[in-house]
């Protein structure tokens, strides 16, 4: 094994080894411990398969959204060397696209954009590699989740756009069956959230990395070749902005498709670099050096969170606020002896579920910021705290 490879290798291990660490610092927030119970959800039947394998924990369930990511990590390696030829440019893809703070969040909160992306890019990957073949894919994704109604769009105006018409009239079959399925994806009162959706938009990339997101879409829109991943990014991109003109939109439905233009954007970012003499490459380089460092910046608040709670007066100020206290309190719970309880909070019933305590009624009522007999810390950081109490009464049921 030669030293490039034995470094690559030491980097993934450390890479993996950072995110098992933040994930077993987190508990399973109300949204993650919903995709296990809901028949609905299409991560409920990998779910149920894995505890059943690998036993009943947070552990377990983050693993798998684990190992979607790594697959994830190597088709969009693949796609990367498609686009860049030079080994460098690949190798400062893959940093800022695992530093991206959309992909840290989705390589272990159990969240179903975890798997939509990874199917996107496979089928990217297929469609790159094998062209129109790639389409037998597209019946088994109808079944999988509302968000590939944005595919078919997209490959809709792809084909239209390549006169392929038997491949455009194929994405307007699967559009329709994907309504009929699961409904339009634009649904809600008419309200304008158009600043709401472009600020959380932001945060999938960081500000800076949006700025220049935005700038390839029009740049190679104007000049480029409009090839298929920015044709269904543009149109991801244009059909989300539409809809939240009138509606609350659900971003994360199409970040996914936002995310698989970053490519382009680095070859994009090269290309003009190169064309530039020596003289005024150098704010270039510095652009591209304070976006990285700004990326990095934001992982490490992620994977150092939980030390943000010395500086929060108010600790439901953290960001990951959601994704603690359940398994702390299932445990404190359990060594004081209550394995059923009647918890008032609907959504911490569900999770403290998972973690093995059952609602009851006619049990010991937990409630919060009661008489704090169970406080919740972090390094002698108090962060809430419950009580239980020994009579149930009419208002607890």
């Amino acid at each position: 094994m030669n030293s490039k490879v034995l470094l690559r290798v030491i980097i993934v291990l450390v890479y993996i080894s950072l995110l098992f660490s933040l994930a077993g610092t987190l508990s399973l927030s109300y949204y993650e411990v919903k995709n296990f119970y809901d028949e609905h959800s299409i991560l409920y039947y990998p779910l149920q398969l894995v505890t059943s394998l690998f036993g009943h924990s947070d552990l377990a369930l983050r693993a798998f959204m684990l190992i979607l990511h790594l697959l994830t990590l190597y088709i969009y390696f693949l796609i990367s060397r498609h686009y860049l030829i030079r080994e460098r440019e690949t190798l400062w893809n893959i940093i800022v696209f695992i530093l991206l703070p959309a992909i840290v969040s989705s390589a272990i909160i159990v969240h179903p954009s975890g798997l939509i992306l990874l199917l996107l890019l496979l089928f990217i990957y297929s469609y790159l590699r094998w062209q129109e073949k790639a389409i037998v894919l597209l019946p088994l994704y109808l079944f999988v989740d509302i968000s590939f109604f944005i595919l078919f769009l997209g490959l809709f105006v792809y084909f239209l756009k390549e006169k392929k018409w038997w491949f455009a009239a194929l994405q307007i079959v699967l559009m329709t069956g994907s309504i009929m399925m699961f409904g339009f994806i634009g649904q809600g009162v008419p309200v304008n959230h158009f600043t709401h959706t472009f600020g959380v938009t932001s945060l999938i990339f960081s500000p800076m990395i949006f700025v220049y997101y935005l700038y390839t879409l029009v740049r190679v829109g104007a000049r480029g070749e409009k090839d298929l991943i920015w044709t269904l990014s543009s149109v991801a991109f244009i059909f989300m902005t539409l809809l939240s003109i009138r509606q609350w939109v659900k971003v994360e439905y199409f970040a996914p498709y936002l995310i698989i233009l970053l490519p382009l954007m680095i070859k994009q970012f090269m290309h003009t670099y190169r064309i530039r003499i020596r003289a005024l490459r150098r704010n270039y380089k510095i652009l591209f050096v304070m976006a990285v460092l700004f990326l990095l910046a934001n992982s490490l608040t992620v994977y150092l969170n939980k030390y943000l709670y010395y500086f929060l007066d108010k600790p439901q100020e953290h960001f990951l606020y959601k994704h603690y206290i359940a398994k702390e309190l299932a445990d404190q719970l359990k060594k004081r002896g209550y394995e059923k309880l009647n918890i008032t909070d609907r959504r911490m019933r569900l999770r403290l579920k998972f973690y093995g305590i059952e609602h009851d009624l006619l049990a010991p009522v937990l409630r919060k910021n009661s008489c704090k007999n169970v406080t919740i810390s972090y390094s002698n950081i108090k962060i809430t705290s419950f009580c239980v109490t020994k009579r149930s009464t009419l208002e607890d049921i």
